[in-house]
């Protein structure tokens, strides 16, 4: 940086008004969540972006200034808001989860290709006060980049039983060891689930001392590619729940009291309960079509303790018998945090 700009700073004052992020590890059920969350009164349709999840992964890894940070953070959720007050880049995949064809009313969409743009818009939104939903990964680890950016923004992180997700993220190959993409072998259509041999992979990686791992390894890359693939699993899966409890632990008890933590059980056996708690924490209610949505989501719907019984018995066959103490040990933090389910983390 030339001495002309050592004092220069970024300036971009946000004009959005009200914005909530679903939010959790991936698998933890946030593609269940955001649609019901985006169904509420002045919520928009759900959105996400690889791109903001990746913007704080790469801040993490030091290889983007906190200032930037924010600056893009600000930037880009403001004219997500923006483009979708003035029709552009709506999703018209039917078979998207983030189709307008998933809404209650597409028309009202399909009507904003007509609209005007410019500061009208702007006005608009600051009179209407629409909810801009995002559904992220793991903003719960970069909570603190978002509140500077957006002090309003409130987080509601969906947890998921950690045999649940461990089980989930082997059968979805998240353990893998990282190979070339030029050897990638899996050329069939998938549905979210591209991991690392794949060239439209969606998980960062990174080169540690000549070794590739995804970036929930780049601290113990060595040990990575010693482990097995289960073991791979649960220490990755290990390291993101600290990652959100240190960051929990870095908020103020303001920023602590904008975050509400719901979990997949609850939410699925007790939809209606969760469903109030949330309307009542984002000062919303539910609309006619949130019915609709509970329904497509198989909301509420009966849980089997047998089911998990029978996945911790896997995880525990192909784990070693340190990554499986790993795994009881995140169970009993699961567990003792259960109990704060209706109370901010």
């Amino acid at each position: 940086m030339s001495s002309a700009n050592k004092e220069l700073k970024l300036v971009k004052e946000t004009f959005l008004k009200d914005l909530v992020i679903v939010t959790g590890a991936p698998t933890s059920g946030k593609s269940m969540l955001a649609p019901i969350v985006g169904s509420l009164e002045r919520a928009e349709h759900f959105k996400m972006s690889i791109l903001l999840e990746h913007l704080g992964t790469l801040n993490h890894l030091g290889k983007l200034s906190d200032e930037v940070l924010v600056f893009l953070l600000r930037y880009i959720v403001d004219f997500k808001l923006y483009d979708n007050m003035i029709g552009r880049e709506m999703n018209m995949r039917f078979v998207d989860e983030t189709s307008i064809f998933n809404t209650d009313d597409p028309l009202k969409y399909l009507d904003r290709f007509l609209s005007e743009r410019g500061g009208l818009i702007v006005d608009d939104i600051e009179t209407k006060r629409p909810l801009l939903v995002l559904a992220l990964s793991d903003a719960l680890w970069h909570a603190k980049s978002w509140f500077e950016a957006f002090p309003f923004l409130k987080i509601v992180f969906i947890d998921r039983h950690p045999v649940d997700m461990v089980y989930s993220w082997f059968n979805h190959h998240y353990g893998e060891e990282v190979r070339s993409t030029a050897r990638a072998d899996k050329k069939g259509i998938t549905h979210g689930s591209e991991t690392y041999d794949s060239k439209i992979c969606q998980v960062v990686l990174t080169q540690v001392n000549g070794s590739v791992v995804p970036y929930y390894a780049a601290d113990w890359a060595a040990k990575y590619n010693s482990l097995s693939e289960m073991g791979r699993v649960i220490y990755m899966i290990e390291g993101i729940r600290k990652h959100y409890n240190k960051a929990l632990k870095s908020l103020s008890q303001k920023g602590r009291e904008r975050v509400l933590r719901v979990t997949f059980d609850e939410t699925v056996t007790n939809t209606h309960e969760v469903l109030s708690q949330i309307c009542s924490f984002l000062e919303t209610e539910p609309t006619p079509y949130t019915p609709t949505v509970l329904e497509r989501e198989k909301c509420p719907r009966d849980f089997s303790e047998d089911e998990r019984k029978e996945k911790l018995d896997e995880v525990k066959a192909l784990a070693s018998e340190e990554a499986f103490n790993s795994m009881t040990s995140m169970v009993k933090d699961y567990e003792r945090a259960k109990d704060n389910l209706w109370t901010t983390v």
